[in-house]
């Protein structure tokens, strides 16, 4: 019996004091909420993931850390346009506008919102991110939740890890097919992560 308590304290000791193990669990677990809450969100999952990890040195670390925040975000979610919800809500409640030049108005605002890399990510938050970029293995099927699916399809999107800055409130992973590369930034808030813009890398 005695063995057994000191045979079991021994393995416990050992889990606690291996930081590295634990944190790579975590962060796998915390990489596939990123997947599952956010690829579906604007339909990349209809033709499946490919199996492997999506990786490429010429968009790894360095490429990450020097280019990243110069990249053109071309796509932003409606959480983005909240930023204006204040002159939004004023358009509204107008009672000088007819409902026409309401949503002329409203529309012409929204199309008039630009966001930048350096408005939701630090310099810091670049280059802590960056050393995580690059690694790679094949996706674990039993993590993906339906309608997210894992194939060997030419038409696949292929997907890179997700990498997050130091205090995991905003993640990143690169989203492409045979005919284009985007990077995708998602936030996390109130506990669930959630779509927030991306940006294209290349396209033909």
């Amino acid at each position: 019996m005695k063995k057994q308590i000191i045979f079991y304290t021994i393995i416990s000791i050992f889990f606690s004091c291996n930081p590295t193990s634990n944190a790579q669990n975590g962060a796998r677990s915390e990489e596939y909420k990123v997947l599952n809450s956010t690829l579906p969100a604007i339909g990349d999952y209809k033709n499946g993931i490919l199996k492997n990890v999506y990786v490429d040195p010429q968009y790894g670390k360095d490429f990450f850390k020097n280019e990243i925040a110069n990249t053109l975000i071309d796509h932003v979610s409606e959480q983005i346009y909240s930023r204006n919800k204040e002159e939004l809500d004023r358009i509204q409640k107008s009672s000088n506008l007819s409902l026409k030049e309401k949503k002329a108005k409203q529309s012409e605002l929204e199309q008039n919102v630009t966001i930048e890399v350096s408005d939701f990510l630090s310099k810091e938050d670049i280059n802590y991110m960056s050393q995580f970029i690059g690694e790679g293995e094949k996706w674990n099927r039993q993590k993906l939740i339906p309608p997210l699916f894992l194939t060997k399809s030419k038409e696949a999107i292929k997907v890179s890890m997700p990498v997050f800055n130091e205090s995991k409130t905003m993640a990143s992973y690169f989203v492409g097919d045979q005919y284009s590369l985007s990077i995708r930034f998602c936030k996390k808030e109130n506990g669930k992560w959630v779509y927030f813009c991306s940006g294209t890398i290349w396209i033909s």
